[in-house]
């Protein structure tokens, strides 16, 4: 079996957890060690797990990486919007501070469109869906089975809604 067929067979492997992620790395390093023309990019269509296993298995193997380290950058490797930057050609040095530029350009973005969401107000309406959905299953169960430590923690959820909303619409619930 040549190298790239190698490749492709580890490719529908899963691993999870850190530990079997940094093992399928070094597991990936050795057909990329084996034939030196086989580049990451070569793969398409790979989904986050398989994008680290094959960049990092490359980085390994040629660029001195360990793979503790490419798993330190799996999320820049895996989001096709940041691993099309990478540049392969660089040296290891210059290969690792364009990973870690990456990642901060990464959270950064991913800050500035949490806090776009938060300025919209979509993360307060799906935490207020998720709230009331939540409410409907508590109010079931305790319908059901009524305990005092629930009652005296449902006061305290109420006492606390009360204490977020606008003092005239707290005036009248609370009347």
């Amino acid at each position: 079996m040549s190298s790239r067929d190698t490749l492709i067979a580890l490719t529908a492997q899963h691993a999870s957890g850190k530990d079997g992620m940094v093992a399928t790395i070094e597991a990936f390093a050795v057909p990329y060690r084996e034939d030196s023309t086989i580049l990451p990019t070569e793969f398409d269509k790979l989904n986050k797990r398989q994008a680290v296993a094959h960049w990092g298995g490359y980085l390994v193997a040629h660029k001195e990486f360990t793979a503790d380290e490419c798993y330190s950058f799996a999320d820049v490797i895996g989001e096709d919007e940041f691993r099309a930057l990478i540049d392969l050609t660089l040296e290891t040095k210059a290969l690792r501070a364009q990973l870690v530029k990456l990642d901060e350009a990464r959270t950064a973005k991913n800050k500035s469109e949490a806090d776009a969401k938060l300025r919209m107000g979509d993360t307060t309406t799906s935490l207020a869906v998720t709230m009331k959905k939540n409410f409907e299953d508590f109010k079931v169960a305790y319908n059901k089975t009524p305990t005092p430590k629930a009652e005296i923690l449902l006061r305290g959820v109420v006492k606390e809604l009360l204490e977020m909303l606008p003092s005239e619409a707290s005036e009248l619930l609370s009347a």
